[in-house]
Order: structure tokens, then C-alpha cells, then sequence
């Protein structure tokens, strides 16, 4: 038996979950290992704070970095697709094209940021 190679993932998840990640992954033309490792490194990025959303006694009163954890969970999301339209942009040859939808996405950001403080 060989030695597997530098950088190399081996995990033990349950085969449904592994199954539906992977099909999820294929539907939104990502690669699995792709997908993984950059939550790895958003959960490094964090301090594990991306999975830190506390079940809470009293939900009402309850929040995650000031922020109520269902609107956490969507400023997360929100964050991550942002994360997705900048690598995008970045591809865009059209600089002209590239500031014009760099102005969209500040405006979707600060449009998330006033929608939460309310």
C-alpha cells in the first residue's frame, strides 16, 4: 500500500451525507473537495465561530455576535456568495464591466448590513 500524497483527504462520513454533499456539489458545478476545503478554511478563518451558533434558552433574546442566529446564518450565506461574485469579477477581463459590478456588490453588502441592524 502506497502512501497517500501531501494534501491528500481521507474522512469517514456517514454515506448519505457524503452522497447528497457530493450531488449538492455537482448541481452547482463545484467540486466536492473544492467545496470542503474552503469551508476548512473559512472555519480557520473564524475560530470555528462558523459553526459556533449556540442553541439558545430563550431564542428571543438570544444572538450570535449581536446578531440573531437564524439572520447569522443568512448574513453567513450572504457572505459566502459574496465570496463566490468577487472570485468571479476578479476573472472579468472588462475592468470598466469589473467597477460596475464591484459597485453592485458593495451596495448588496451595505443593502445586508442596514437590513440586520433593524
Amino acid at each position: 500500500m502506497s502512501p497517500a500524497r501531501a494534501g491528500a483527504f481521507n474522512a469517514n462520513f456517514a454515506p448519505d451525507t457524503l452522497e447528497n454533499f457530493k450531488q449538492h456539489c455537482k448541481q452547482n458545478n463545484k467540486q466536492y473537495t473544492k467545496v470542503l476545503e474552503k469551508l476548512a478554511e473559512l472555519y480557520l478563518q473564524s475560530d470555528g465561530a462558523i459553526l459556533s451558533v449556540p442553541e439558545p434558552l430563550d431564542t428571543a433574546k438570544a444572538t450570535v455576535g449581536g446578531v440573531d442566529p437564524n439572520e447569522f446564518q443568512n448574513l453567513l450565506q450572504t457572505v459566502l456568495d459574496l465570496t463566490a461574485r468577487v472570485k468571479t469579477l476578479e476573472q472579468q477581463p472588462s475592468s470598466n464591466d469589473l467597477v460596475k459590478r464591484m459597485e453592485h456588490v458593495e451596495k448588496a453588502v451595505q443593502y445586508k448590513l442596514k437590513k440586520l441592524e433593524k
